[in-house]
């Protein structure tokens, strides 16, 4: 028992260093594009994705190996937050009419699917929800390199929808290690 229980640690340590260091990407692609962008819209969606990563960090770094679930949820329903904000401060000018109304519809739809995750976070099959988010925002990191011109346009743009990816991937990775230490 004490074997399969340090696999499981060790295993929650490799998954941590990973959340984190996919986190930590995101905030640094999202600190820089805070100092250059001029658009208020987009700063105001850089700045709670930089909030969101922070928030993540500090959850997954503080909170690993405590029980309560209510400062995971209220992490979770931050990232809905700003995946609302996406989908409402989204720029859709010079946009195709189907990308742009696509992309937020996928937007929402990954807002009311982190919702649903914060909600059933207790329960295995959440990690369903989650990889849900991550389709989500692959879909939409998609959409947005075919038919964005701003995302075309500038190597830094191409990887700034990238953030959301890197949040959706890391929460796997929690979440997976949080139903492993549930289970044992």
């Amino acid at each position: 028992m004490n074997n399969e229980s340090t696999g499981v640690n060790k295993k929650i340590g490799v998954g941590l260093f990973l959340q984190v260091l996919l986190l930590v990407v995101a905030l640094v692609l999202t600190i820089v594009a805070i100092v250059k962008s001029r658009d208020v819209n987009r700063l105001i969606i850089y700045i709670g994705q930089a909030v969101t990563c922070a928030l993540f960090i500090f959850y997954f770094v503080c909170h690993l190996k405590k029980s309560t679930t209510k400062h995971f949820k209220w992490t979770i329903y931050s990232y809905a937050v700003l995946e609302a904000l996406r989908a409402s401060l989204l720029h859709t000018e010079n946009v195709p009419a189907v990308a742009g109304y696509l992309a937020r519809f996928i937007l929402i739809a990954a807002t009311c699917t982190c919702i649903l995750f914060a909600d059933r976070c207790d329960e295995p099959s959440s990690i369903k929800m989650a990889y849900g988010i991550l389709a989500s925002e692959i879909i939409v990191y998609a959409i947005f390199l075919i038919a964005f011109p701003g995302v075309l346009y500038g190597n830094f743009n191409r990887f700034l929808p990238f953030v959301g990816v890197l949040i959706a991937g890391s929460l796997i990775l929690f979440q997976k290690a949080r139903i492993k230490q549930m289970n044992s």
